[in-house]
């Protein structure tokens, strides 16, 4: 897990400790099969709930910049809606600003899906 991911979890740890809305069975780093039927892999998602089949993502410009990670980005992302994963995105620099809001919206987000 990397330094804004690690922000996200506090946030989620503390919404959990103080009984706020949270995503109970929030699950980091969880590895999922994705792609087309001739093209399994594997993903590596952010943060995973297993009960509502939804991935929250953040993504930091050193790793989504330029043509090619965004078309691997967009090809990742039809994958696992394939596999019926619902994915809530933020960018790094929301969750470095206020980690604690992103994580009430994803929870939110959650909430509904």
């Amino acid at each position: 897990m990397n330094e804004v991911e690690s922000l996200f979890w506090v946030a989620h740890y503390e919404a959990t400790i103080d009984r706020k809305i949270c995503i109970p069975d929030l699950i980091p780093q969880f590895e999922v099969k994705g792609g087309d039927w001739l093209d399994k892999v594997i993903y590596r998602l952010d943060f995973f709930s297993p009960a509502k089949k939804c991935a929250i993502e953040v993504d930091g410009l050193a790793y989504h910049n330029g043509m090619r990670s965004f078309v691997a980005d967009r090809h990742r992302q039809r994958a696992l809606e394939m596999e019926g994963i619902r994915v809530l995105r933020f960018a790094a620099v929301e969750v470095t600003n206020n980690a604690q809001y992103c994580y009430e919206y994803a929870a939110q987000w959650a909430e509904n899906v």
